[in-house]
């Protein structure tokens, strides 16, 4: 009788066994998916910050064309009077402004 106690404990911790590996294998297969979600998730997002920091890089380029544009606005009286006369067509007194049609106005190119 002890034989059989005893074979029946070995069938039972046996299946224990086959369970508890199961389990393990299926929690193996979840988390190498949650992986590569997450693995997924960072390429994306460097992608995203590689873009970011692109962009970064053009807005700083034009705010220092810009500082640099309105610089010299505020230094330069003989480029105050070209963009004046220029862009906004001022003219002394005594002077005739002739305009093109269809010109187009000029943007600043950030150079």
């Amino acid at each position: 009788m002890e034989n059989r106690n005893n074979a029946r404990t070995a069938q039972r911790v046996l299946i224990a066994f086959v369970i508890l590996i199961i389990a393990w294998g299926a929690e193996l297969v979840f988390f190498y998916n949650k992986i590569d979600d997450v693995k997924e998730t960072c390429a994306a997002m460097a992608q995203k910050e590689a873009e970011t920091a692109e962009r970064l890089k053009e807005m700083e380029r034009i705010a220092a064309y810009n500082k640099n544009y309105i610089d010299q606005l505020l230094k330069n009286r003989e480029f105050l009077e070209m963009e004046a006369r220029s862009r906004l067509g001022v003219a002394v007194p005594g002077e005739v402004v002739i305009r093109e049609e269809n010109s187009e106005r000029r943007e600043p190119t950030g150079r």
